[in-house]
């Protein structure tokens, strides 16, 4: 979602990083396709979402039908 959500901002990691007040390495690690699935604290997914102008609600109602597909 972060990934997708940021592709379709058109915005920089530079311009997110100061719109979400996250470092610009930490939204690197975060948003690089070749890195490892990596936890990201919800205020850090709450940041960015709010960034990009997108849902943070919706963004947390998904993972939780993930989690609790994930779980049966």
């Amino acid at each position: 979602m972060i990934r997708d959500g940021f592709g379709l901002s058109g915005m920089t990691q530079a311009e997110l990083s100061r719109a979400s007040q996250i470092p610009r390495s930490t939204l690197a690690n975060i948003l690089s396709a070749t890195a490892e699935h990596r936890l990201v604290h919800v205020s850090q997914l709450v940041k960015i979402a709010v960034a990009i102008g997108a849902d943070p609600q919706v963004w947390i109602g998904e993972l939780e039908k993930f989690e609790r597909k994930r779980r049966r």
